[in-house]
């Protein structure tokens, strides 16, 4: 699991180049390799792609507190779709938006900035929930509040503590969670 954590929260391109710089191959490229992973998810989405616990309910919770809720990711867009098929939470999102279109993914903010310019919003006026470090990296370069919801692999993470609000399951994001995040944002 630590090779995986490393890399988690990365573009497919960033996390093929990464391990390609470590254990170089000739063949397949490096562009069928990422093709292939992206495939390979994809299926494995519709065949067994579960919503994790809690995913439902915080969403709804968004829509009931917040103006706009969109969804910045580093997968791909094929990937995004695919999960929000899955779980049935396509028309959940105002805006979808995946780091495939930007120069660089997260830790970079990039993803966030665009996003939150899409909604005519400024950054600094967003929350964004995040699983890995590099997406809360990218979410405070962006200056965003970041509620963190890491991995159960990461829960004990020290790097996480840079969040604003640290949750050890979805299922724990409440109307209080959304009460101390917005006393944060005074």
């Amino acid at each position: 699991y630590d090779d995986c954590a490393q890399t988690m929260g990365l573009r497919v391109d960033e996390l093929v180049s990464y391990w390609h710089l470590r254990y170089p191959w000739s063949e397949p490229s490096q562009e069928t390799v990422a093709e292939e992973i992206v495939e390979r998810v994809i299926a494995l989405i519709a065949e067994k792609g579960e919503a994790l616990p809690g995913v439902r309910d915080a969403v709804l919770l968004c829509h009931k507190n917040y103006e706009h809720v969109a969804l910045a990711s580093s997968s791909s867009r094929q990937i995004i779709e695919a999960v929000l098929k899955r779980l049935d939470l396509r028309d959940q999102f105002e805006h979808i938006y995946s780091a495939e279109n930007e120069s660089f993914g997260k830790p970079h903010p990039g993803v966030y900035i665009t996003t939150a310019a899409s909604l005519g919003v400024k950054p600094e006026e967003c929350v964004a929930f995040e699983d890995s470090f590099n997406g809360l990296l990218s979410a405070k370069a962006a200056k965003m509040l970041c509620v963190a919801v890491p991995d159960t692999h990461q829960k004990n993470e020290p790097r996480f503590v840079i969040a604003d609000v640290k949750l050890d399951s979805l299922t724990d994001f409440s109307e209080e969670t959304i009460a101390h995040v917005r006393e944060l944002k005074k």
